[in-house]
């Protein structure tokens, strides 16, 4: 729900400051076009990712890659590299992890599409950002992942330790991921509006000091107006003083 502070603005139809658009941001859900995707997982890892974490990861993708760059583009660009680069690495390390198991299953004699799972789950993802697409690729490539792994499980040629560390490291590493993303957003909203307010402060300070000043300079100037006056008695007291004088010499003459 909006703040007052943000509802009285569009009453009087002023123009919302960029920290009212990122409390909105945080705050409200925001209104988006979105293309629904299929997504079929064949592992219990990629649907604990995908219960988890998806939405938080499209939530935030979305206010930092559309909302966020509108609103606040030079801090939109610095979170959306830090969180382009995570996803990113997370691909390059998870390709090479699903290489490696494709060669032992090869050495193996396993094949690959021969390998069916009874624990599927088909949802509909709202995709809203490239990065919540790649973020479907990702757990998808999982889920090729926990394929091979639980064959090479079965024919043992992986202990259960190895298994175990592997997926379940990746479903936390995703999880994790993306929820620091979250937090990376929300704090860097909370920055943006705390320079907001020490910047209404300093403009509140400045206006006070320009006040201050034209306060005592208007004092000043009454000040000096009023000694000006006091010597202009004074001077033509002097002028007229010897008058009376003239006139009892005058008189003593006669």
């Amino acid at each position: 729900m909006p703040n007052k502070s943000q509802k009285g603005s569009h009453r009087r139809g002023k123009k919302p400051s960029q920290a009212e658009l990122m409390y909105r941001l945080m705050d409200e859900k925001v209104p988006r076009i979105y293309t629904e995707v299929p997504v079929v997982m064949k592992s219990r890892y990629s649907q604990h990712v995908y219960r988890s974490a998806f939405n938080a990861f499209a939530e935030t993708t979305y206010r930092v890659f559309d909302v966020m760059a509108i609103a606040a583009p030079q801090f939109a660009d610095k979170i959306g590299l830090v969180i382009q680069n995570n996803i990113d690495e997370a691909e390059e390390r998870l390709d090479a992890d699903l290489e490696k198991a494709r060669q032992m299953a090869e050495e193996a004699g396993i094949n690959i599409d021969s390998i069916n799972s009874t624990v599927v789950n088909q949802v509909t993802a709202q995709v809203t950002t490239p990065q919540s697409f790649q973020y479907l690729t990702i757990m998808e490539k999982l889920d090729n992942l926990a394929a091979i792994i639980q064959s090479l499980w079965m024919l043992k040629r992986v202990d259960s330790a190895t298994r175990k560390n592997l997926l379940m490291g990746w479903q936390k590493h995703l999880v994790t991921m993306a929820y620091d993303a979250r937090d990376l957003c929300i704090e860097t909203v909370r920055r943006i509006v705390d320079q907001q307010r020490k910047a209404r402060m300093h403009e509140k300070q400045k206006e006070q000091i320009h006040e201050k000043r034209m306060e005592e300079q208007e004092k000043i100037a009454k000040g000096n107006s009023g000694d000006k006056q006091v010597p202009a008695e004074s001077d033509n007291a002097e002028n007229e003083a010897p008058e009376p004088v003239k006139d009892a010499e005058a008189s003593a003459g006669a």
